[in-house]
């Protein structure tokens, strides 16, 4: 049938067959005989489809294996039986090749975050010693130390971390004045009638950011909170996400009187305007959001001014730019560079935290991974958020340990270094962390019927009871409770996509194997929408298939639901079903970032069994309504659950401690918690003085970028980090000549000698420094100047100190050039490339083969970006211009 050494399959295979007549055979048996047979006994079946067809995810392969057993000509079934054993066995290669690959970088990288957090704290700690009062660290910092931020912008506004009462929030309301920018960039975004599960761009996030940005602007103090996306204008989505602008949230009196108060979404174009373009697809044209969001924000600062002050008076420049997942972040970064204000991010799901996850699946190479989801793109603005953010907003401890930890520009522990000797007026020797702050969303609570939860004690019959029933009972509660024999037992409610990650077959196992647990509860399982099993995607056709077969296994007919369709509106109904009921709502997820449906089911007094791994662990040390459990142990998720429904007294305990502190997870609660943690960790400047022309721009500009530049303290590590493996750091010597306080320059000793632009950036990073590196002259000379300070940057200042229309800028470059040449080419403005111009360029210098593409960056296939030809005449040049 096979080659030799796939024996092991055809034995599986052949096993499979014979098992599957067998249980055709045995079907009459009692449920329970089953069961204790299926314990004792090793079940090849089992073994193929649970880990080999589900582990693959390959639904041709099940697809084969089914045809197989169907078959009965001897022949064509060995032919079939000999396919599929060399199919398995190419797809285990494939995946073994990958996790090896893999693990080798892993281990490369790892070692190397492991060199630079080592270095860098130990470096801290010499400083430590040598002032351990930190009395001399308190001199003013020179430029040559590196610590700018103190010289380019004021003391931060407050340095206390302290909650707002609600006394002081409506004391405070008749001093709104504070201007928060919010940037979404992907996906369908508007303030009503969200299309959430449209597709992959348009979920939680955009539902996050538009009642951030009604909240926020609802919060004392803020008076207007603009959301900025993209602007959509094609015949695919509904005309209104292209509209430039949408009030989501109306001024309230004072800001009435003032004008512009309130909160907006802002649709900016960007890219094709008549098409909507996936996330992937929207990086190359970022810079133009970039340009188009400058001119907007500059534009609201001047007339937030003129209508605070009464005309005359400072532009009113954002409080904080905040920018949502890694696309957002990037705009957000050079957003902020240009203003000079702060900038926080929050990453919502993180690029190398997905690659890891991929790449452990093992279905698919590093480069077709890359070419599908653009992860070395998303990975690098997601570093350039880290490089430019104060904050970054999480929404639990495990993502700041096991997500940020995976990138070059955080260490918690070099970060904890950073924030003591900040605390103590001493010196960061150049380096810089942002701070982690951990704050869970915020939800709106509105919508539960205060109602419901005094009358949460009340029984279900009653409601079930068309005579005594005060209102008609929703529909899905009759779509559930027709799956149960005995409607009237308590509830174990889980709700979840059908993602083998969630951990619903170890729930059910659990439940069919206690005879206690079934006799006193029902289980409804709610898993999504499915019409027909076959026509979905792999994972979650595995999982509905499990749960249809554990339930025929354990014979749970009656006392299990697992209903086919439910509506969004449905939720919250089926979370006060489980509450009439006196049920218990359970995640066993194996790891759940955050845990939202917790929040839900604990606003309708519902006790909580939760995974122990990730966010539930936070939720429930604030709620105190519920227990955590090892997901991998169905007995300890049996007993957790029994010590719920069996004790009333606890459950009403864990019901009651919900209610009274779901308010910590409350917008409001939320919005004091975000404006204190800025208030405490962003530097704010001085009243911004861009709008009017300084007597000197270039010493203006100096001070602009020379924010968190680390000076002299980087100097030595450049030679020592970019040197090629095997070259000496004279290959890449510094050039005193070409130095100035702003500008450390290099003479290279050839383009094989040193790094790549990347790599030694990436290295940097790692060690608290934030730099920008360029290749210039034909590889000979390598700058490392402040991180603002960039050609495109310097174009973006220009245009707010000069009042410059960019669509009006024309900007000449050759078909080579230095390693930023690429950053130069997409924007708002007009790019004339000139062929010929020059004959040898650096641009071999800018990346490693790993890294992502020039297409990533910018179209060039763009109308703003025209190339000519090198016997153009100038008069064909401004023709083109």
């Amino acid at each position: 049938m096979a080659a030799a050494g796939n024996e092991w399959i055809n034995g599986y295979l052949e096993a499979i067959l014979d098992a599957g007549a067998r249980r055709r055979g045995e079907r009459g048996a009692p449920a329970p005989a089953l069961a204790e047979a299926s314990a004792a006994a090793y079940s090849p079946t089992r073994y193929f489809v649970e880990e080999v067809v589900s582990h693959f995810d390959d639904r041709d392969l099940h697809r084969t294996w089914t045809k197989v057993v169907a078959m009965r000509s001897s022949q064509e079934r060995n032919n079939r039986l000999e396919n599929l054993c060399w199919r398995i066995w190419h797809v285990a290669r494939k995946k073994k090749q990958v996790e090896w690959e893999y693990s080798r970088q892993l281990a490369r990288r790892r070692q190397e975050q492991e060199l630079g957090s080592r270095e860098a704290a130990e470096e801290l700690s010499e400083g430590e010693k040598d002032c351990p009062d930190g009395a001399s660290a308190l001199q003013p910092p020179s430029a040559a130390d590196g610590d700018q931020q103190q010289q380019s912008r004021l003391t931060r506004i407050s340095s206390e971390t302290r909650i707002v009462s609600d006394d002081e929030d409506e004391a405070a309301k008749d001093d709104r004045n504070l201007y928060i920018v919010l940037i979404s960039l992907h996906g369908l975004v508007r303030g009503e009638n969200m299309e959430l599960g449209r597709d992959s761009d348009t979920g939680g996030q955009v539902k996050y950011v538009v009642e951030l940005a009604r909240a926020l602007a609802a919060t004392a103090g803020v008076h207007r909170v603009d959301l900025l996306t993209r602007q959509i204008s094609c015949p695919d989505v509904d005309w209104t996400y292209g509209e430039p602008v949408e009030m989501i949230t109306r001024p309230s009196d004072a800001d009435a009187d003032a004008g512009g108060g309130g909160a907006y979404i802002v649709r900016l174009p960007c890219g094709p305007r008549d098409q909507y373009l996936p996330k992937e697809s929207l990086w190359p044209h970022i810079p133009e959001f970039v340009d188009r969001a400058l001119a907007h924000v500059t534009d609201v600062a001047r007339a937030l001014g003129d209508q605070l002050s009464g005309g005359g008076a400072a532009p009113v420049w954002p409080y904080v730019i905040h920018g949502h997942y890694a696309d957002a972040a990037e705009v957000a970064a050079h957003l902020a560079s240009a203003l000079n204000v702060p900038m926080v991010m929050t990453g919502h799901s993180l690029g190398r935290n997905k690659l890891e996850q991929l790449l452990q699946l093992g279905r698919m190479p590093r480069a077709e991974i890359q070419a599908a989801y653009r992860i070395a793109r998303r990975v690098e603005a997601e570093e350039t958020g880290l490089d430019a953010a104060e904050v970054v907003i999480t929404s639990t401890k495990q993502e700041v340990e096991e997500q940020w930890g995976l990138y070059d520009g955080f260490d918690a522990m070099v970060e904890r270094k950073l924030r003591v000797r900040r605390s103590r007026g001493v010196s960061c020797l150049g380096r810089y962390m942002p701070r982690m702050a951990v704050i869970p969303p915020g939800m709106d609570f509105s919508y539960v019927d205060a109602q419901d939860l005094a009358d949460g004690d009340g029984d279900l019959q009653a409601l079930m009871s068309p005579g005594t029933a005060k209102k008609p009972m929703p529909p899905i509660w009759s779509e559930v409770l027709r799956f149960f024999t005995n409607p009237h037992k308590p509830m174990i409610l889980a709700l979840s996509r059908p993602d083998p990650k969630k951990n619903v077959t170890t729930l059910l196992k659990a439940y069919g194997e206690s005879r206690h647990l079934r006799e006193l509860a029902n289980l409804t399982l709610i898993l999504g929408n499915r019409d027909d099993i076959e026509e979905m995607s792999g994972g979650a056709a595995t999982v509905l298939t499990a749960v249809l077969k554990l339930v025929d296994r354990y014979d749970l007919y009656g006392q299990v639901a697992y209903p086919k369709h439910h509506k969004q509106t449905d939720v919250p109904h089926i979370y006060r079903l489980a509450a009439k009921t006196k049920g218990v709502f359970i995640n066993p997820a194996l790891v759940e970032p955050f845990g939202l449906t917790l929040i839900e089911a604990a606003a309708y007094g519902l006790p909580v069994v939760a995974t122990q791994n990730g966010g539930p662990v936070d939720i429930i040390k604030a709620l105190h309504n519920g227990l955590l459990v090892d997901p991998h142990d169905a007995a300890a998720i049996t007993g957790a659950l029994l010590s719920l429904l069996a004790d009333k007294a606890r459950w009403l305990e864990c019901r009651r401690a919900g209610l009274r502190n779901i308010h910590r997870f409350s917008w409001p609660h939320h919005c004091r918690l975000y404006l204190a943690h800025i208030a405490a960790n962003c530097d704010h400047p001085a009243p911004h003085q861009l709008l009017r022309v300084p007597a000197s721009p270039r010493a203006e500009y100096a001070g602009h970028v020379s924010f968190r530049w680390p000076g002299a303290h980087v100097r030595s590590a450049v030679p020592r980090l970019g040197k090629a493996d095997g070259a000496q750091e004279a290959d890449l010597a510094a050039d005193d000549a070409a130095c100035s306080a702003l500008c450390h320059a290099y003479a290279v000793a050839g383009a094989s000698k040193v790094r790549k632009v990347d790599s030694i950036r990436r290295s940097l990073r790692m060690r608290g420094f934030h730099c920008n590196l360029v290749y210039t002259r034909a590889c000979t000379r390598l700058n490392v100047v402040p991180l603002s300070a960039s050609r495109p940057g310097a174009l973006r200042y220009l245009s707010i100190l000069w009042g410059i229309d960019l669509s009006k800028v024309a900007v000449l470059v050759g078909d080579k050039g230095d390693t930023d040449r690429e950053r130069l080419l997409p924007g708002l403005h007009k790019t004339l490339v000139l062929t010929g111009l020059v004959s040898h360029g650096s641009e071999e210098l800018l990346r490693d083969e790993d890294g992502f593409l020039t297409e990533d960056v910018v179209a060039m296939d763009s109308p703003n970006i025209v190339t000519l030809a090198e016997d153009q005449a100038a008069a064909d040049i401004l023709k083109a211009i």
